[in-house]
């Protein structure tokens, strides 16, 4: 299995919770540091608003939308997950038991994508394998969407979904494999 090593360690985290009990909010692959050994625009940040529409945007929506951790990040692919309506950065109230998360990933038809990780507090508990059939019919953009169950610890856990693909970006990002994350999801009982 090839795998990102930055997206690793960003996931790796534990709780995502201060010592205080603050959430933890992290979101730091669009920053330039290491510039000059990283191509411009990879990876990038997304950020949840409600439009697509940038006339509509205000700077006060952006800001919110990265203090809140509304955030995926996206290597060439796009990803996005939610656990009764609840997104990346998001609290999940009344999520016990056993919940679904819907996962969607999109990616251009040249951009390989593999598989998708569902981690609950940091463990993998789903490797979905993606096939070709696997591409939305009317809109092959859609390369999966699917809902999986996952078990939600009593004291509340979190959820963040991966994805990844072997073949390398060329000829846009030569070297550069592609990949995708979300911000964690919190489950609160």
């Amino acid at each position: 299995m090839t795998s990102n090593p930055g997206w690793r360690a960003m996931t790796s985290y534990r709780g995502g919770r201060t010592s205080r009990g603050d959430v933890e909010r992290r979101s730091r692959p669009s920053w330039a540091y290491g510039i000059s050994s990283s191509p411009v625009g990879y990876p990038r940040t997304c950020i949840t608003l409600g439009t697509d529409d940038p006339r509509r945007l205000t700077g006060d929506q952006i800001r919110d939308g990265l203090t809140a951790g509304h955030v995926t990040i996206s290597g060439g692919l796009y990803l996005s997950a939610d656990v009764i309506g609840a997104g990346p950065g998001d609290s999940a109230a009344g999520a016990v038991g056993r919940q679904m998360v819907n996962v969607t990933l999109q990616g251009a038809s040249w951009v390989d994508a593999d598989f998708v990780e569902v981690l609950v507090d940091g463990e993998v508990v789903h490797k979905l394998e993606i096939a070709a059939s696997d591409a939305d019919p009317a809109n092959p953009a859609v390369r999966l969407r699917r809902s999986v169950p996952i078990d939600v610890s009593p004291m509340g856990s979190f959820v963040v979904v991966a994805a990844y693909g072997d073949r390398t970006l060329e000829p846009v990002h030569p070297g550069r494999r592609p990949f995708a994350a979300t911000n964690p999801i919190y489950l609160v009982p």
